[in-house]
């Protein structure tokens, strides 16, 4: 879900604060060097979050009709 086919809706911001790391540092770096339990806890708020964006997300505008024109031309496509 990178904003290509569906509008972006996962608070990157809001994660960061759950996992306790600040925003200027790379997240699952920060996540890897914590102490086992508490990088069992991040993983499953980023897992909890990323889950939660997946079941709300929204198709950008014209997504359904560009795959409608692409299958009717037999035009592969991978999501």
């Amino acid at each position: 879900m990178d904003g290509t086919l569906t509008r972006p809706n996962l608070d990157f911001k809001a994660m960061y604060q759950r996992c306790g790391v600040c925003t200027s540092k790379d997240l699952i770096l920060e996540i890897e060097a914590m102490p086992a339990e508490e990088r069992r806890r991040a993983w499953e708020i980023v897992d909890e979050m990323e889950e939660h964006a997946a079941q709300t997300a929204e198709l950008m505008d014209g997504v359904v009709p560009l795959a409608q024109f692409l299958s009717s031309k037999s035009i592969p496509m991978a999501l």
